[in-house]
């Protein structure tokens, strides 16, 4: 049983890594500490992944000018 742990932790840190590697391309994440993965069920649509992550902003790279005027104000 210790194994089959073993795998399903590595699975979800697998899916972590992957998720903040690619929100992190266009997002300021705030903590990698904090990201985090709930398993739910539902009767009609199975097994639900959440993933919570917090993020400070988007990057200012990808602001457009109209965005950048509005944060200034």
């Amino acid at each position: 049983m210790q194994h089959s742990c073993a795998v399903i932790f590595e699975a979800k840190q697998k899916v972590l890594s992957n998720v903040v590697d690619t929100l992190s391309d266009i997002l300021e994440i705030d903590s990698e500490d904090k990201v985090q993965l709930s398993v739910s069920a539902d009767a009609d649509l199975g097994t639900i992944y959440s993933i919570t992550v917090p993020v400070r902003r988007l990057k200012p790279e990808y602001y457009d000018e109209e965005d950048l005027e509005a944060l200034s104000l």
